[in-house]
């Protein structure tokens, strides 16, 4: 078989040792967490506590909850047509600037107590779904489009696996330390410590998620390093 005997001669140690191809795969895994540190899984997992947390009550932030899982469905459809034919790369950062911007300014209306508690509910919700919206639309699907086009035919599927597992990895540990985090810190840091991991994943995207510099690693693999 074609593709048993393709994965048997693939050798790790010739990959890794191969510049090209060890750029590429760390960015692929940069690219995967950038994904996860934004704390979109945590929004969404934990989206009717947060919403509770912030004064509302537990129906109302339930309908909440619905309203903003909506919102990221159809964000998520019409940013995938409108990211297809811009600069992933680019529009990349600009996603991750629009989280850190709508998760500063969650935390802001949270901190300042100059609103009614309705009128902070509804700046609050207001606010969250332009998060959800901005990354189900923007960042979610620029980051798998970028892994998808990243990686050369022969590596794909191995380099694809990494950044999948560092994915949901990265989500496991989020994840599980959130609730911690939003006992500890309370919701208002929680949004902040996020707003942070944004700022850093705009660092990262600036540095290592360069479309001419992973173009240029693509265009020199050699096909026989792979094997």
């Amino acid at each position: 078989d074609h593709k048993s005997q393709q994965h048997a001669t693939f050798n790790w140690r010739k990959v890794l040792q191969n510049q090209h191809l060890t750029y590429l795969l760390a960015t692929g895994i940069i690219v995967a967490l950038i994904q996860q540190i934004s704390g979109i899984n945590t929004v969404m997992y934990y989206g009717t506590i947060l919403l509770e947390r912030v004064g509302m009550g537990q129906g109302g932030s339930l309908y909440a909850n619905i309203l903003i899982g909506f919102v990221s469905v159809i964000a998520s459809i019409f940013g995938t047509r409108m990211i297809e034919n811009t600069d992933h790369h680019r529009i990349l950062v600009i996603g991750l600037i629009g989280n850190a911007f709508f998760l500063t300014l969650l935390g802001l209306t949270m901190r300042v107590d100059v609103f009614s508690q309705s009128v902070t509910n509804i700046l609050v919700l207001i606010n969250l779904t332009l998060f959800l919206a901005n990354h189900q639309g923007i960042v979610s699907p620029v980051t798998w489009l970028i892994l998808a086009e990243m990686f050369p035919t022969k590596v794909k599927a191995q380099f694809m696996s990494v950044a999948t597992a560092t994915t949901w990895i990265t989500n496991f540990i989020i994840s599980l330390i959130c609730p911690q985090l939003i006992a500890s810190l309370g919701v208002t840091l929680v949004f902040f410590v996020f707003a942070a991991t944004n700022c850093l994943s705009i660092v990262l995207a600036i540095i290592f998620v360069k479309g001419s510099k992973i173009k240029s690693a693509y265009q020199k693999i050699d096909g026989s390093t792979i094997k």
